[in-house]
């Protein structure tokens, strides 16, 4: 399948919704990078939508439910997903491109009124053999559509929500300076080609871990914040520190996909490991096969350079230093 027409596919289908409600992910830093590149596309199109409230939806409406893994067996909560996607009150919904993977219930729940879209092949041929009534199309990922130069914090003209000001709170007490500490805590200086390179390894820790790379010494940094995904004043300034936290380095290796993404975006190298289901091959595949400085690893296996720097990273006395530190800094907290 082209993908260049079903992402016309998904222009269309949205300009065609008029007036929708949209529905972002909560999550991590992965995750509000996709609600802010999904922002700035709807603010392009020129398309007008309102945030989702569960307290104040109208008679009817459209649903537009943010893209990413939420329909994933490791994350899915089939009931009270199908109560929101199927709600009598929703005319037509549409899911942007997402991972789809062992949730048949969910499939088989939907209807009609659902435009799924997928951003990996594996997806699409996943939800086309459920024989569900609703229609599938391929799509790239919404964090292709961020412009990092255009993540400014928007101009409210009102007070700071609740969330707001506990994110204010969490950036006074340093948030940012965390995000860089965890970087360069992740890396080693190591030898690239000809060259000695800056490498942070920043793997995930949770159910959808690529292998059991993850150790004491590497940074999940896209699980160190968590957010609603709703739209608020920081949300700019939060993207660009985990941009800047990300470029203290010359290559990022990691099993995240927005971690990734956001190393792409960056203009770093990056290392692309698959996580459990073929997540990350997937959008690869899909979007970024033609990026020169991205490079997917089979099998999640490293290249002989990366695996002597990650022996280096974990050399026992970094690790015992480390620990050290981390039981030092417990007594004082």
């Amino acid at each position: 399948m082209n993908n260049e027409v079903d992402n016309l596919r998904l222009n269309q289908i949205l300009h065609d919704l008029g007036d929708f409600v949209y529905y972002p992910n909560f999550g991590n830093l992965g995750d509000l990078l996709i609600a802010e590149g999904t922002r700035q596309f709807f603010q392009r199109e020129g398309l007008t939508y309102r945030e989702y409230d569960e307290k104040n939806l109208p008679a009817q409406y459209n649903l537009v439910y943010a893209g990413g893994a939420r329909f994933t067996s490791c994350w899915c909560d089939t009931e009270k997903c199908l109560r929101e996607l199927t709600d009598p009150r929703i005319q037509c919904c549409v899911i942007l491109p997402h991972s789809f993977y062992d949730v048949d219930a969910l499939l088989d729940g939907l209807d009609s009124r659902h435009h799924l879209f997928c951003r990996d092949e594996r997806s699409y041929r996943y939800c086309l053999s459920r024989q569900t009534a609703c229609s599938v199309y391929l799509a790239e990922d919404m964090a292709f559509q961020l412009d990092m130069e255009k993540t400014d914090a928007a101009k409210l003209p009102r007070e700071l929500s609740n969330e707001e000001l506990r994110t204010r709170t969490q950036i006074k007490r340093g948030l940012f300076a965390k995000l860089r500490r965890g970087v360069r805590r992740a890396t080693i200086l190591s030898p690239v080609g000809e060259k000695d390179k800056k490498i942070a390894f920043l793997l995930r820790e949770d159910a959808e871990k690529s292998s059991p790379n993850s150790t004491f010494m590497s940074y999940d940094i896209s699980a160190a914040w968590h957010t609603s995904g709703r739209q608020m004043a920081y949300n700019g300034e939060i993207l660009r520190q985990f941009s800047a936290a990300l470029k203290q380095v010359d290559i990022i290796v990691s099993d995240r996909l927005h971690v990734c993404i956001m190393a792409y975006l960056s203009g770093l190298e990056v290392y692309m490991l698959d996580n459990s289901y073929g997540k990350l091959s997937g959008v690869y595949r899909l979007s970024m096969t033609g990026a020169p400085k991205v490079h997917l690893l089979p099998d999640a296996e490293l290249t002989p350079e990366l695996k002597a720097a990650w022996k280096r990273l974990n050399a026992p006395w970094r690790v015992s230093i480390r620990w050290f530190k981390k039981k030092l800094s417990s007594l004082f907290h």
